[in-house]
């Protein structure tokens, strides 16, 4: 007979396979919590001045010891002026950090899922393993790449200088200005107000012994306290305060090019006298000489000196010299956000009095010779206003009555200005009219050879001279 067959083995006892034969599910890489840190790129949200958390995103990164100790934070849909250093108790890790690990555990179960329709084989694992790998160090390189790419785009826009002492205050920077890199790093700057030079420490800045009170160049306005000061950008000793007052002036400004150079420029500086006669600085607009249309190429008011009318009195100075020239201007675009809606206040308060004072038509060319605006802003203003029609290209109507001018100032909430310009109050006289009196000083025998040259000549100038008085 057949010998039995061999006793089956306990079901809790199950065969040893061979080891080729095993297939150990991969392990998952577990990630300790409390070693994740953003990096340049990534989006978290940040504790923010008001306590709420806002969503930024990490632009740079400070290291001490060999940790990062400060982010360089940019805030989304906030202007750039609210970038900030900010440390890492301000940071939401925690939900940060389970973002981070839903987001790699997603991915891993992702790349360990097979392709659909893809037909089994021998080699699939070790295929899937090496195109896993390999997708892993294109995202690396693609992500150090970007970092790379980040930082040196952003490298010259990080605002390190986190405030400057400006004379008794102490005020916050909003952007980022190239000063030299001693001076750039450092979280305070101290800077005179008188000569605007800039210091790196106190005791330096204390040292400096400035005997200036009140800026460079030429006195053409003054009533009461207020003062304005032309200071010609060509000028060799004015040169140097004209490159510290745009450096100060990039600190505020985000759109501003800055000109090592200041000699095409005129810079009207306004002050602003205490009880001593030291006149302190309020802010300033340039100007470029050659410009054919445009009357201001950079405007700035001290932080400390905003909201009392001061940036409307200096839009209004630079009308005032486009009228004296008879030709109307435009400030040069782009505009930040704060100078659009100062200037589109102006605009609108300038063209809607005006309109309550004329009777029967009017042009949009008259109205740009009457106030000095470009016609091109005269016609956008009163569009914004809903005062001009459009019928076709190249065509435009203004319809428009007083109670409907009335409508605008009430819904607009325009008023009065702060600061009114006392035109009786400048003393200065056109470029080109300076030009033409300087060469006559300069060349008297040429100037009444010229006008003696035909007879009559001397007394239709005269006349003319008189007739513009």
């Amino acid at each position: 007979p057949p010998p039995p067959p061999p006793p089956s083995p306990p079901k809790h006892q199950q065969p040893q396979q061979p080891q080729q034969a095993r297939q150990a599910q991969p392990k998952r890489k577990q990630f300790k919590r409390s070693s994740l840190m953003p990096s340049i790129g990534s989006v978290l949200p940040v504790t923010w001045l008001d306590g709420k958390p806002r969503v930024g995103t990490v632009v740079q990164i400070r290291s001490k010891s060999g940790q990062p100790s400060q982010f360089y934070i940019r805030y989304h849909d906030f202007d750039r002026r609210m970038d900030e250093w900010v440390s890492t108790e301000r940071l939401h890790l925690e939900e940060f950090r389970k973002q981070v690990i839903a987001e790699k555990d997603g991915a891993a179960t992702r790349a360990e899922s097979p392709a659909i329709g893809a037909e089994p084989s021998d080699s699939s694992t070790k295929v899937t393993r090496l195109t896993k790998r390999k997708r892993l160090d294109e995202q690396g390189a693609h992500a150090a790449t970007q970092d790379d790419e980040s930082e040196e785009k952003h490298k010259e826009t990080l605002k390190y200088i986190s405030s400057i002492q400006f004379g008794a205050h102490l005020i916050k920077t909003w952007y980022f200005s190239p000063y030299p890199e001693e001076f750039a790093r450092v979280p305070k700057l101290f800077v005179c107000e008188w000569c605007l030079k800039y210091y790196a420490t106190a005791a330096s800045f204390l040292a400096h012994g400035c005997s200036l009170r009140h800026p460079p160049g030429r006195e053409i306005y003054r009533k009461g306290a207020l003062s304005v000061y032309e200071v010609d950008g060509a000028v060799a000793t004015h040169k140097l305060y004209c490159q510290n007052l745009c450096l100060l002036a990039k600190l505020f400004l985000f759109h501003k090019t800055l000109f090592f150079d200041p000699q095409p420029f005129w810079f009207y500086v306004m002050t602003e006298s205490d009880s001593r006669g030291h006149a302190h600085l309020v802010g300033y607009f340039s100007k470029e000489k050659d410009a054919e249309t445009n009357n201001v190429a950079c405007i700035l008011t001290l932080p400390h000196h905003q909201r009392k009318g001061y940036g409307r009195f200096l839009i209004d100075f630079s009308y005032e010299l486009s009228r004296f020239e008879a030709r109307p201007g435009t400030p040069e675009r782009p505009l930040s956000d704060l100078g659009l809606i100062s200037y589109r206040r102006y605009w609108s308060w300038t063209l809607l009095n005006l309109l309550l004072t004329i009777r029967g038509v009017v042009t949009i060319d008259g109205i740009a010779k009457h106030t000095g605006i470009a016609s091109r802003d005269v016609f956008e203003t009163l569009q914004w206003l809903g005062l001009a029609q459009v019928w076709k290209p190249g065509e435009a109507e203004i319809c428009v009555n007083q109670r409907m001018v009335q409508d605008c100032l009430t819904a607009q909430q325009l008023r009065p200005p702060q600061v009114a310009l006392d035109s009786k109050c400048l003393r200065w006289t056109p470029r080109l009219a300076r030009l033409a009196q300087s060469t006559e000083a300069a060349n008297p025998s040429k100037t009444e050879e010229r006008r003696g040259s035909r007879p009559g000549s001397r007394s239709r100038s005269r006349n003319t001279r008189g007739t513009a008085q």
